[in-house]
């Protein structure tokens, strides 16, 4: 993964992740805002177990209807 040249996402700002911040004002360290198992969601999908999740900090998407904005966008997480 180059943090020099940050090309992760469609918005592909190019941005230095490790001198600066991109359009997903992230760093180049991942933070993840939220781990949990997800009970129940789809199970034909994730059986009878259910299915783990993780949310990571700073999307650069900015979905208007974004059911995770305090989490994806706001930059909550470790």
């Amino acid at each position: 993964m180059n943090m020099q040249n940050c090309t992760l996402c469609p918005r592909m700002c190019n941005i230095d992740r490790r001198k600066s911040f991109g359009v997903c004002h992230a760093s180049d360290k991942v933070e993840i805002a939220l781990v949990s198992l997800h009970q129940w969601e789809e199970p034909c999908l994730s059986g009878t177990n259910g299915a783990g999740t993780v949310f990571f900090s700073h999307c650069s998407m900015r979905c208007i209807f974004c059911q995770n904005h305090e989490i994806s966008t706001e930059g909550k997480g470790l």
